[in-house]
């Protein structure tokens, strides 16, 4: 995920967001120009969206958001909007994006996931694509090497300390 950032224009309620993310996720933040605390923006379905009377409501600062994704040019294209929809320009939307990968035209290319997921990655996508080029019998080979560079990678993102828990009041932190 990516932190990336629209701007907001007075009384607008869409935002074409960058060709570069296929999906958002929560959260999503709103930062009123000039100003310095973000304000918290909820997701709500289209179902939701579509729902409210007013779409055209307005306030300082929105409070709900709802991505629509459409395809364009055979990609997908992401449009936020917002409800109620603000009501000043120049303040700042930030969101987290799922990027694209690059394309790998060159050996200069470095890619969009850390070096210790290649070895996974090459082994998972040899087993999806082996049958496809009639080396059925090499899926056998591909999947217990995918496997075990897969529990490998998840075995090694996990913090191995001691944790504690101190409920709300009970007077020592």
């Amino acid at each position: 995920m990516s932190r990336l950032t629209t701007t907001s224009v007075a009384s607008q309620a869409n935002y074409t967001l960058s060709a570069l993310a296929f999906d958002v996720d929560a959260p999503v933040s709103y930062l009123s120009s000039g100003g310095t605390t973000r304000v918290p923006i909820e997701p709500m379905s289209r179902d939701e969206y579509m729902q409210k009377p007013d779409r055209t409501s307005t306030a300082s600062v929105p409070s709900q958001y709802f991505i629509e994704k459409t395809l364009s040019g055979g990609r997908v294209a992401l449009t936020m909007y917002l409800y109620p929809v603000p009501v000043g320009s120049g303040d700042t939307i930030e969101y987290a994006a799922a990027l694209r990968s690059k394309d790998f035209t060159d050996g200069a290319t470095n890619p969009d996931f850390p070096s210790s997921w290649t070895n996974c990655l090459k082994w998972g996508l040899s087993a999806l694509l082996a049958p496809s080029y009639a080396q059925a019998p090499l899926v056998m080979v591909f999947k217990p090497l995918f496997e075990e560079a897969r529990e490998k990678l998840l075995g090694a993102d996990n913090e191995k300390q001691g944790i504690t828990f101190v409920p709300f009041g009970s007077g020592s932190y």
